[in-house]
């Protein structure tokens, strides 16, 4: 099978003024085969901008070697454009001008909405506009920086399972970066988790998602808790919000324990505002998923 990203020992360095060095790539290696969606998983600072715009060429790296398609990145900015495309976070957010083409498109799209000058969009038009412009260039890779950032949840999903259709049926590598295992899971067919600059897991998505098999659930209560009462709750994370709340979240194993923590709450007299089953977040399996990761990597390369 041949490769379409192909990353060897790659280092990324920052060195603003006055302020200490910064790696935010660390010796980095990556292969990625045709035709493959490869999520990377991450917390902010993790480096997933940072690799996305390296191999985009945006960014040169310290060290190392970047090939999309062949093309060497750092050395042949040219081959390295036409390899590959390029959706970077929240650029298609940004206020712009549509050309006569992108104007046509976006007419098919019932949801479009146009504001006093007639040349706005609602988000998931812009975000569409944005990622058909990259789909539309003969790249056959597809780079994707926190592609639902800024979107409703509704219409992030939509957005991506039309990516995902698209880039099949178009057979185009894509690299998806992403804070949320969910999205992992459900549109990639590989996950590799970068922190702290390194890969410390690359496994298929169905596995690396069932990582959070526990069921995931918020709570809200009335009345201030702090980060004290985590260990009461069975290691919930406690986060005051606004309006003398308190929210609750975090896996909780199965009706037998979530019947425990709500038994807690009545007998600590905190009045229970709600609570509902949610996605994890990755505060709350990042744990896990190192710990899995300091085993040895084994490298995932399922169509």
């Amino acid at each position: 099978m041949s490769v379409a990203i192909d990353i060897k020992s790659v280092t990324k360095i920052y060195r603003p003024r006055h302020h200490p060095a910064i790696t935010a790539l660390d010796h980095l290696s990556l292969s990625v085969p045709t035709g493959q969606i490869v999520g990377i998983l991450g917390a902010p600072g993790a480096g997933k901008t940072t690799l996305i715009r390296v191999l985009a060429g945006l960014l040169v790296p310290s060290s190392g070697v970047v090939r999309t398609n062949g093309a060497d990145v750092a050395r042949d900015h040219e081959g390295g454009r036409l390899a590959a495309g390029a959706v970077l976070a929240g650029t298609w957010n940004m206020s712009w001008q549509q050309s006569p083409w992108e104007t046509l498109l976006a007419n098919d799209y019932s949801a479009a909405t146009a504001d006093d000058s007639g040349c706005s969009f609602r988000p998931l038009v812009r975000a569409r506009l944005a990622f058909m412009s990259a789909l539309r260039s003969e790249a056959p890779t597809l780079l994707l920086d926190e592609p639902t950032l800024g979107l409703k949840e509704s219409d992030g999903a939509q957005l991506l399972h039309w990516i995902e259709r698209l880039t099949r049926e178009q057979g185009k590598t894509v690299l998806l970066a992403t804070r949320h295992l969910e999205i992992i899971g459900r549109h990639c067919d590989r996950g590799v988790l970068l922190h702290q600059g390194r890969i410390r897991l690359d496994r298929p998505a169905a596995e690396l998602a069932s990582i959070a098999s526990d069921d995931q659930y918020e709570i809200r209560v009335r009345g201030h808790l702090d980060g004290d009462w985590s260990d009461w709750f069975d290691g919930l994370r406690i986060e005051p919000i606004e309006g003398g709340e308190t929210r609750l979240h975090g896996p909780i194993a199965d009706q037998s324990a979530l019947h425990g923590v709500l038994t807690k709450i009545r007998d600590s007299g905190l009045p229970l505002l709600s609570f509902q089953r949610i996605e994890p977040e990755l505060c709350d399996v990042l744990g896990p998923l190192l710990r899995l990761g300091s085993q040895p990597i084994v490298s995932a390369r399922a169509g």
